[in-house]
């Protein structure tokens, strides 16, 4: 399991530009963008979000990965949740790899209130650029 640990800005849309311009100048690792696949999925009573939940596949140049995140906290706008990352060989869910260690409540939870892995369903797609 990871921790994740984001810190959000709002950027005014005039200054979106302006920002990635400066963000290059600073030193560090640059890489050139590349085309992210994001699928995100849900069941059809929102059983994953009413326990905040979150589950995707990310992929880029043939990789992908399938991600669980679980409920977090939030504080002064550092948003940190622990996640489960499972690398895949192809953008399909494969539910049963998530480890039972700290997803235990959320499979016998999930398959109890009658929503179980058949239910996920694939609600929508993005496309961005990771840069």
């Amino acid at each position: 399991m990871a921790q994740e640990i984001e810190l959000k800005f709002i950027v005014e849309k005039d200054s979106v530009d302006a920002l990635r311009q400066h963000l290059h100048t600073l030193s560090g690792e640059h890489h050139a963008p590349v085309q992210l696949l994001n699928i995100y999925y849900e069941t059809p009573d929102n059983w994953l979000r009413r326990h905040d939940m979150g589950l995707r596949i990310r992929g880029a140049s043939g990789r992908y990965e399938m991600t669980m995140k679980i409920a977090g906290r939030v504080v002064g706008g550092l948003h940190q949740r622990p996640e489960y990352n499972i690398d895949i060989s192809k953008p399909e869910l494969e539910l049963e790899r998530f480890p039972a260690e700290g997803l235990a409540g959320w499979r016998a939870a999930f398959h109890a209130g009658g929503t179980g892995a058949a239910a996920v369903q694939h609600r929508f797609l993005a496309r961005e650029m990771a840069w």
